[in-house]
């Protein structure tokens, strides 16, 4: 590699000579994934652990943020395999935005309530009261990543709130587990699908 190619190389994507190393792009059906789970299962191991690491301030917001970053992106995703499920086009419009209150988010709800079982509404009540809660605390995607809005404005009082980690914790789980939950039953229909496509296909060939 000659002195210009290594000047233009970037220093972040830069493989290690061993098996410490994590794909990088490539397959977007694979980062979907990795980047839905990776969320969750970052913002739930640091809400375990803030105690015990005594990082309880400074985990906080960085627990909080990968926890509703992981609410939206698989909302989101179940979402988009809905409308495939389904047969329908989305327009990319809807997914624009940072907020957990928009169509997208009530059309959906509407649909994960016609598909949950009579027998079991205080789940789906548990988890649709968090993600409207966690709503609340950043409406846009940045309460939790600043400490002002663009426009300069405060995004929490004066007035201190304690939020404590083992309620949290158990949020994150419960939401994450429901959530995982949907995500395996709809990639189950869509596969099926694929499957019945396959043999029609072959059928006619």
């Amino acid at each position: 590699m000659d002195k210009k190619q290594k000047g233009n190389k970037n220093v972040i994507v830069d493989s290690d000579p061993g098996v410490s190393n994590a794909y990088f792009g490539g397959d977007i059906g694979h980062e979907s994934w990795a980047m839905i789970e990776g969320y969750g299962s970052a913002a739930l191991y640091l809400a375990s652990h803030a105690h015990e690491e005594n990082e309880r301030d400074t985990w906080l917001y960085p627990s909080l943020y990968l926890f509703r970053h992981y609410v939206e992106l698989s909302l989101k995703d179940i979402y988009l395999k809905w409308k495939d499920v389904d047969g329908e086009e989305v327009d990319p419009r809807i997914l624009e935005g940072h907020g957990l209150d928009t169509h997208l988010y009530v059309d959906l709800w509407k649909w994960i309530s016609a598909q949950w079982p009579t027998s079991d509404r205080e789940s789906l009540k548990e988890v649709r009261r968090t993600i409207v809660d966690l709503h609340r605390l950043d409406k846009s995607g940045q309460a939790f990543r600043y400490i002002k809005s663009t426009e300069g404005k405060f995004f929490r009082t004066d007035t201190t709130k304690l939020i404590g980690y083992t309620s949290l914790s158990r949020k994150i789980e419960t939401v994450k587990s429901f959530l995982d939950g949907i995500q395996a039953w709809i990639d189950n229909e869509l596969e099926t699908r694929a499957e019945q496509y396959a043999e029609f296909s072959v059928e006619w060939d």
